[in-house]
């Protein structure tokens, strides 16, 4: 698929039912990564699953990867109700850095996410080590509106989230960053 090498491992098998289909599980090399899925949609229900193991992301066609360095690892499920589906996502990139000269000197990292689509609300962490002495941690949750019926996601009318951020200063050259959100009912503590 133009600059990055693809191919299927095992085969793609769509299979089309009344009100659904099934997706055989697969595997498809991705330059030196997998990506293994497999799913079932129905009218009222739905099982999908991707994993992805050493995907290199500068290699990937989006723009805003171009001269990010690192490599993705990780799983996503998505199962339940077609109008309140559930989910987990747990991601991992490691080698994370720009490669640009003005950002050289900077240290590779590591970001590990890990969220959780429930009752329509998403809960994420995320924690990224290397560039501190310490990791720097931050957790989100907010009401989310994930409807795979309609293929459509969004925030309900008078939302509200929390989130936290965590950073342990321990050095003198190490800096903090202070932010102040303008949305209503939001707080976010630095």
């Amino acid at each position: 698929y133009g600059p990055i090498p693809m191919r299927l491992i095992t085969p793609l098998a769509i299979k089309s039912r009344e009100g659904g289909f099934d997706l055989n599980p697969f595997t498809l090399k991705v330059g030196a990564g997998l990506v293994q899925g497999r799913g079932i949609y129905q009218k009222n229900s739905l099982d999908l699953e991707l994993r992805f193991e050493n995907i290199i992301l500068k290699k990937l066609p989006f723009s805003i990867a171009s001269n990010l360095a690192g490599t993705a690892s990780g799983k996503i499920r998505l199962n339940g109700n077609l109008e309140s589906p559930e989910g987990t996502a747990v991601v991992s990139v490691t080698g994370i850095g720009i490669e640009e000269p003005r950002f050289e000197t900077l240290p590779r990292a590591t970001a590990v996410l890990d969220a959780q689509l429930q009752n329509r609300r998403l809960r994420s962490h995320l924690s990224i080590e290397g560039l501190t002495l310490s990791p720097f941690k931050t957790n989100l949750e907010m009401p989310l509106n994930l409807s795979s019926a309609a293929l459509s996601a969004g925030l309900t009318s008078g939302w509200s989230f929390r989130a936290s951020l965590r950073k342990d200063l321990r050095s003198s050259s190490e800096h903090a960053l202070f932010l102040t959100p303008r949305l209503p009912y939001c707080s976010l503590a630095a």
